[in-house]
């Protein structure tokens, strides 16, 4: 085909060599017509592949037109490429001259979910292109059999056979494709950047490298890196491995791009691109009480998740019961709670909160309490709880007291009386994990971590717990 195809071939051949052990064999389908007693190539698609399969399968064989399918091994590759080149191809005992082909280039590919090349990894692509079977036709340079039957005709006959359609306006073509076993995904859990990456066997996991970028929000600078690779503790497929890697981030990361690169090769074999769900996404609550609270105070700026721990008692500067018990409500009301005050406002002993499951079947009875009084609370709580669950019978009632005390200060009685009485302590290690989830969990998340707690060792009436 001349110099030009000379250097895409050898293009090809570089671009492919790292990976070449994780291929076992060649996969072509072939168009071919005759001009005379010279049969000419009209399409031609190879696919590089780690399974196997050798062998010859003529799905059309006339004295003036064949399309079939054969497979090769690999180490065969090398000399197929070059018959290429030369401008000829040996297929089924048959000489099919390789002439026309004006255009031609090699290229690195994204994986492709659609059409002829779709692929689930990324790939090299070495291609072709001539003149269209019906420019061919109309010029006679294929034989009057051809021109009889039509080039439309075999561009459906090869699609339905093939799966390969050449003919009707199309440009004759030859494309080989080389997949390359390595794929990266990537996704935000919570704090981290977690990082997956699938490859051949036959690629070892210390030629694999991945660097990241994570943009943080505002005018922060990025985040970069690089991670090392571990092993999976995932089922993979036959053939293949999955190696991981993870990084905490920080929360007001909003976006990564990982890179998978081969230690041969400088330009990246696989790109991600991930954006973490922005705040309003996760939970529409907590956005809008964040950007309320937010301010600016004697020119200093004051952020809202400040505010909220600062109500929460979490910053050992002074306390304030009425702000605690809003809170708390607020807090409910992040976790998709419906609350109500009955104690400080409306006058009611034992209870100062009851805040309803979205699904009206729970609520919560909360005692609030800024000091080490559990005793105390556990003794005007309880009637309450028992007086609620009763006349509310459609509705399980879980008394709680949320306290901003470290548990070792509770009594060791206090702690056994409220377990075996089914009352959850929700004391500071708890008020901190939830006030820190409350930006990186969704609504639905964060009140599974809620009744995570509040339902711990419980033996709950009607839950099955």
């Amino acid at each position: 085909m001349g110099e030009f195809a000379d250097r895409i071939i050898a293009a090809f051949k570089e671009e492919t060599e790292p990976y070449r052990a994780s291929w076992r064999s060649v996969q072509v389908k072939v168009v071919g017509a005759t001009q005379g007693d010279t049969w000419t190539l009209l399409g031609l698609q190879a696919n590089l592949s780690y399974e196997e399969g050798f062998g010859l399968d003529i799905t059309f064989d006339d004295p003036k037109l064949i399309m079939l399918t054969y497979s090769f091994e690999t180490k065969a590759l090398e000399s197929f490429l070059d018959a290429l080149g030369s401008g000829c191809i040996t297929v089924a005992g048959r000489e099919l001259q390789v002439i026309g082909f004006g255009q031609g280039k090699c290229d690195k590919y994204r994986k492709n979910q659609h059409g002829l090349l779709s692929q689930e990894f990324p790939y090299v692509l070495l291609s072709f292109y001539g003149k269209s079977v019906r420019e061919l036709v109309e010029e006679n340079d294929l034989d009057d059999t051809l021109r009889r039957w039509g080039h439309d005709s075999l561009y459906e006959a090869s699609g339905e056979f093939l799966g390969f359609p050449v003919g009707g306006a199309n440009s004759t073509c030859i494309l080989l494709l080389a997949p390359i076993y390595i794929l990266g995904s990537a996704r935000f859990v919570g704090q981290e950047l977690q990082v997956s990456v699938t490859h051949h066997e036959a690629i070892n996991r210390a030629d694999i490298g991945v660097s990241f970028e994570a943009i943080a929000e505002r005018s922060a600078p990025p985040l970069r890196g690089k991670l090392p690779l571990s092993p999976s503790a995932l089922e993979h497929l036959s053939d293949f491995q999955n190696d991981t890697a993870s990084i905490r981030v920080p929360e007001e990361t909003r976006s990564a791009t990982v890179r998978v690169f081969h230690k041969e090769k400088p330009d990246p074999v696989d790109i991600c691109v991930v954006s973490r769900p922005v705040a309003a996404e996760l939970n529409p609550a907590w956005t809008a009480l964040r950007l309320l609270w937010s301010r600016t105070d004697k020119g200093q700026p004051v952020d809202g998740r400040d505010v909220f721990q600062e109500r929460l008692c979490l910053t050992g500067q002074g306390k304030d019961a009425g702000r605690f018990e809003a809170a708390i409500l607020n807090l409910m009301a992040c976790a998709g709670y419906s609350s109500v005050f009955t104690g400080r406002e409306g006058g009611a002993t034992g209870i100062d909160l009851l805040a309803f499951a979205p699904d009206a079947k729970e609520a919560v009875a909360i005692s609030a309490t800024l000091t080490n009084n559990i005793r105390e609370k556990l003794r005007t709580l309880l009637p309450q709880a028992e007086r609620l669950g009763g006349d509310l019978k459609s509705i399980t009632v879980i008394p709680a007291i949320f306290a901003p005390v470290e548990p070792s200060v509770v009594l060791k009685s206090d702690k056994e009386d409220a377990k075996a009485h089914d009352v959850a302590l929700v004391l500071l290690p708890e008020l901190r994990l939830l006030s820190n989830s409350v930006s990186t969990m969704s609504l639905g998340d964060l009140r599974q971590s809620l009744r995570s707690i509040l339902l711990q060792g419980k033996r709950v009436p009607g839950m099955g717990l």
